[in-house]
């Protein structure tokens, strides 16, 4: 009797283990959100984020689904059980995905151009200094370089659509290392100038320490002074489960030490202060 009982406890345990549910996560190679490769593979802002999360949901079986930013939004827009991390909000995108609350944010993407190039964008600025892109790139004579299928932020999305074909705006695809490969190909005189995330602009000066003509940045009109971040999903019944799931364990974890180190990984104690304040301004209901 208590072999059959034994052997009664294995199936249902097998059984368990068989029926439970997978969820795939994306991961790219877009530092500092995701490293998927080198020696710091997986300590990025999203992957340690997107770790926390899944110990926090043992009952399903979780995989990272490594991809780029075009094909993963391609999936998602097909329904494809998939979750991805680090993306921002924009009408298009809002039309398939669902969005939780945000997790983190980043200070908004701006204009990098060589030091030799920024007088000519002098009539373009406002009296903040803030470029004005669309007039920018129309009447300036420099092109623009630009990641395919990439959001920006609204502001910059928005100017972008205005200039949709303009010649002087040079798409490359996201799946190429993003920010840091439009800038290499602005230091190989491919581009006049690029749209690049601070964090991009360190990385690249990490690697090049030393350009002949240094880069220099300018912020762009319109834009809000932090972005967030957000965990995404289908808009199928999945999805909104899935959505659900991740923003009561963000609420119930916003005070833990463990939720803190990977929701802030990568930035120093100004820039968590900063962070958290803005969150509980996007979402009231965070434990303060």
């Amino acid at each position: 009797m208590r072999r059959i009982s034994y052997a009664l406890f294995l199936s249902l345990v097998s059984l368990r283990l068989a029926a439970a549910e997978s969820v795939s996560w994306c991961q790219f190679d877009l530092p500092p959100m995701y490293i998927a490769s080198g020696p710091e593979a997986g300590s990025g802002i999203v992957d340690g984020h997107a770790a926390f999360l899944m110990s926090k949901m043992p009952e399903f079986e979780h995989k990272w689904q490594y991809s780029n930013i075009a094909r993963a939004q391609a999936d998602i827009k097909a329904g494809h059980p998939l979750i991805c991390g680090g993306l921002q909000r924009n009408a298009e995108r809002e039309s398939y995905m669902l969005f939780a609350e945000p997790f983190y944010a980043s200070t908004p993407p701006q204009l990098i151009l060589p030091s030799s190039r920024r007088a000519s964008l002098k009539p373009w600025l406002n009296a903040a200094g803030e470029v004005k892109l669309s007039q920018a790139v129309s009447a300036s004579g420099l092109t623009l370089g630009i990641s395919s299928g990439r959001s920006y932020g609204q502001a910059i999305d928005e100017q972008l659509g205005t200039l949709r074909n303009h010649p002087a705006i040079i798409s490359r695809p996201a799946a190429d290392d993003v920010g840091e490969g439009l800038i290499r190909m602005m230091q190989l005189g491919r581009l006049d100038m690029a749209i690049a995330f601070g964090s991009e602009l360190r990385i690249y000066r990490q690697h090049y320490p030393n350009p002949a003509d240094p880069l220099v940045t300018l912020p762009i009109a319109g834009m809000p002074r932090l972005i967030p971040a957000y965990f995404v999903a289908p808009q199928t019944d999945w999805g909104r489960r899935m959505i659900a799931r991740i923003n009561a364990l963000q609420r119930q974890y916003w005070n833990d030490p463990d939720f803190r180190r990977s929701a802030f990984l990568r930035q120093d104690a100004e820039g968590r202060k900063r962070t958290e304040a803005y969150l509980r301004e996007l979402d009231p209901r965070r434990k303060r």
